[in-house]
């Protein structure tokens, strides 16, 4: 028990207060906490697997309540992310890295954009943090398809359509191979 309780302190999950005890930590740093749970995931493909699932689990499991809670100022910028990522696909065999990294930077604003309108801070928080350790380099990240800025084009409809069960399924599609990411 003082073990576990140590690695919570350690993690930065739990503090200890004059007269009161353990107390959770504030949620402002609820990002740093994570990051040092999820640095020991990435050291093993077992552990880059789990991640994706994870990360696929909470943007899946998120849309119903996005798509209900977007604002149109968000419908606007989930639309001008895809027109961005259109731009940039034209532009993949003239300076494939380049475009593949400002590819990338967009598929992570889509995606950061979607769980911001469920305006779930925890929420948020943790895939940012998923986000970041998908989108720090190339080693696990694929290249862009047409197939993929296609997948983002239907996703972006569905929720400017507000239609909840088309949403869920261009995302789910969309997120499949992190659903069946093989065990290297």
């Amino acid at each position: 028990m003082c073990e576990a309780v140590g690695s919570l302190r350690g993690l930065g999950v739990v503090i200890g207060r004059q007269g009161r005890g353990l107390c959770v930590a504030e949620a402002d740093n609820f990002s740093d906490v994570l990051r040092k749970a999820l640095v020991p995931q990435v050291a093993s493909p077992q552990g880059w697997r789990e991640l994706q699932q994870l990360r696929a689990v909470i943007e899946i499991g998120s849309i119903a309540l996005a798509v209900d809670l977007i604002t149109t100022e968000e419908i606007i910028r989930l639309q001008t992310i895809v027109s961005e990522m259109k731009r940039v696909m034209k532009k993949i065999k003239l300076d494939p890295k380049g475009a593949s990294k400002a590819y990338k930077e967009m598929d992570c604003l889509f995606h950061q954009t979607i769980l911001a309108a469920s305006h779930g801070n925890f929420v948020k928080q943790f895939h940012g943090v998923l986000l970041d350790y998908f989108h720090a380099g190339d080693l696990y990240g694929q290249a862009p398809t047409m197939k993929g800025l296609r997948e983002h084009e239907l996703i972006a409809n569905a929720i400017a359509d507000r239609d909840t069960d088309q949403a869920t399924m261009h995302l789910t599609d969309h997120l499949k191979p992190q659903l069946k990411a093989p065990c290297e």
